[in-house]
């Protein structure tokens, strides 16, 4: 679903923190949570940037499962501190 073109663009949007978090410096909604948007040809569509990262890292959607922080940061990206649950 990613190309190397989207994987860049999604790198050069998080900066690593002392405390082990990558902070999203890119869009953040009213939430808290990071998001991450992909234009094609026909639309462009937003994501929780967190999710994208869990994937992108395991190679694996979430589906319906939830994507939770351990550092407690919504803003954090880091596929080390993001785990799936029913």
């Amino acid at each position: 679903m990613f190309n190397s073109e989207i994987i860049k663009s999604f790198k050069d949007n998080y900066t690593a923190t002392g405390a082990g978090c990558w902070q999203w410096q890119g869009d953040v909604g009213s939430d808290g949570y990071a998001r991450f948007s992909v234009a094609t040809h026909v639309i462009t569509k937003k994501f929780l940037a967190h999710r994208i990262s869990y994937e992108l890292c395991h190679g694996v959607g979430l589906q319906d499962a939830q994507c939770v922080h351990s550092c407690r940061n919504r803003g954090c990206v880091n596929p080390s501190h993001l785990s799936a649950v029913d």
